[in-house]
């Protein structure tokens, strides 16, 4: 960054964006600034600083002179109907090293992305208003997603250079179809005028107690359909270095030990898909978790990744999604798959969406091995659909199914219930395909390192691993001299384990310091450096 330009750090409504503009610059432009990324009028628009402070509206004086400087951090106070555009270039997969890269690296990457350009949070424009020519425009065909990996300004029509990287299973070089296979949920609600109460997340499937002597109800049939939208259309691993760690340790156990992570990160408008969100990873926390075939995130309690929540917080940050391994297979995902990924879904919902339709963004990432390319780790993103999800929640899908081809209605636990009717082409299913509540999403790796990770490193070793100890205080010295040689201080700290590392060591209000440090890209406070040192 330009040593005359300063970067503003902007709160709305719809979540957060950054504004890059001259140190010159006024208030009144600014505000334009504003209003051209949130669509809230100039004359409307009321700043406040953190604590409810306004910036007084001094529309002709300079921001350095109102108090805005590098990295300072503005709220929209009126910003109900504000919504973020982006401006942000999709990308390529990674996961191409060989089975010996975590070895060679001894025990950690240092693929890093360099130095960090002050990326920050921006929530998922979830919370936008819409408004009247939203409602009265056209509807157009949304863009086609590229496949993971392709540059996202290439033409679906003309294949993509071969990177020897799989894609879902893929080459790179296969081109998709012209036409897409899902809309985001913000193009579906405008062409359905904003109506919701028809979606399957505001059904109700539970079963039904037959009583006698009564006019009795019974519950509606589920007709099976495959859903046409996403509430994520693009999973972007921003901080590549992590994904190769996690995949690194997995490769170095003979990829038979299998291991399951939380995404952290943020969400962001997709410019390539019309009203699209795009889930940013920025990094991976493995929690305390049982050695197993079958990951379960669901039956491990949340409150073991507390520490990395509060860190990735005031980063920040939150959980995105969830990654796992696993062994190849024939299906994309067996029926206790759905059911897990379901699970996660609903412990990871909400209904702050500005149509009350509760959802959820919580993104699901496989990592199996391609047996048709050499073994090579191949990633698939997911999510279920709302219909599966609604299911769960009422209770009417049977959990305890073996069967890894089929999904199952749950069987009456007692007499007199009445369990639902599930539907599949007009014809009562039985047990039908898991099929039906799959939804793809795309993925891939940044190509234009114009935006970089907000962690510069990924090399303090990942805690909770099996037959590895904690982390040490010779392993955070070895750390230090590793990383950033030569550069600025919070580059240093501008690691997501090194950070959860340090909050086990000192009190969490020091770490959050240096987490200020990292997030504004300033320098870390002397005494805390001292007190580092002294490590």
């Amino acid at each position: 960054m330009a040593g005359d330009e300063i970067l503003v750090r902007l709160t709305t409504g719809a979540g957060r964006t950054r504004l890059t503009v001259p140190t010159s610059t006024t208030l009144q432009e600014l505000k334009q600034r504003i209003e051209g990324q949130t669509g809230v009028p100039w004359t409307q628009q009321q700043l406040c600083f953190e604590g409810n402070r306004p910036v007084p509206n001094n529309h002709g004086s300079k921001i350095l002179e109102l108090g805005i400087k590098q990295g300072t951090m503005l709220f929209l106070a009126n910003s109900k109907n504000a919504e973020i555009k982006s401006t942000f270039t999709n990308t390529q997969n990674l996961l191409a090293k060989p089975a010996d890269f975590y070895q060679q690296s001894g025990g950690s990457l240092s693929g890093g992305t360099g130095a960090p350009g002050g990326a920050t949070s921006s929530k998922a424009p979830l919370s936008a208003q819409p408004t009247p020519s939203d409602v009265m425009s056209s509807a157009s065909s949304a863009s086609q997603m590229p496949l993971a990996g392709n540059s996202a300004s290439s033409s679906s029509k003309k294949p993509a250079e071969s990177t020897g990287i799989l894609v879902n299973g893929k080459p790179m070089e296969i081109a998709k179809k012209n036409d897409p296979t899902h809309v985001s949920f913000e193009k579906f609600l405008q062409q359905r005028r904003f109506e919701t109460a028809s979606l399957p997340g505001m059904q109700t499937y539970k079963p039904v107690k037959i009583e006698r002597g009564k006019q009795n109800k019974l519950p509606p049939p589920v007709t099976l359909g495959h859903q046409k939208f996403r509430h994520v259309d693009y999973l972007e691993y921003m901080n590549a270095s992590a994904i190769q760690n996690f995949v690194g340790y997995w490769q170095s156990r003979d990829m038979m030990e299998q291991r399951g992570g939380y995404l952290y990160g943020y969400y962001r408008e997709d410019k390539h898909v019309e009203k699209g969100v795009r889930a940013v990873m920025e990094a991976i926390y493995e929690p305390v978790q049982p050695q197993s075939d079958f990951v379960q995130f669901s039956k491990i309690p949340d409150a073991g990744s507390d520490l990395a929540d509060k860190i990735a917080n005031r980063l920040g940050l939150e959980k995105i999604g969830w990654i796992y391994t696993g062994l190849p297979r024939d299906e994309l995902l067996n029926a206790q798959e759905v059911l897990e990924i379901a699970h996660m879904q609903q412990r990871y919902k909400s209904k702050k969406h500005y149509s009350g339709y509760e959802l959820s963004t919580f993104v699901t990432c496989t990592v199996r091995p391609d047996v048709e390319n050499g073994g090579q780790p191949d990633t698939k993103v997911f999510m279920c659909s709302d219909q599966c999800s609604a299911m769960l929640r009422d209770g009417c899908l049977d959990e305890n199914n073996l069967d890894p081809k089929n999904m199952k209605i749950k069987p009456p636990p007692e007499p007199g219930i009445i369990m639902p009717a599930v539907l599949q082409s007009g014809k009562d299913a039985g047990n039908f395909d898991p099929d039906w509540f799959i939804i793809r999403v795309n993925d891939g790796q940044p190509t234009a390192r114009k935006k970089k990770s907000i962690f510069s490193q990924s090399l303090f070793p990942f805690a909770n691993r099996p037959g590895k100890p904690r982390p040490s205080r010779q392993d955070f010295r070895n750390y230090m001299q590793q990383a950033a040689p030569g550069g600025p201080s919070w580059a240093k700290f501008a690691d997501f384990h090194a950070l959860i590392w340090l909050a086990q060591e000192f009190d969490i209000d020091t770490v959050f310091t240096i987490c200020d440090s990292v997030r504004e890209r300033k320098d870390v406070l002397p005494g805390i450096m001292e007190m580092v040192g002294a490590l």
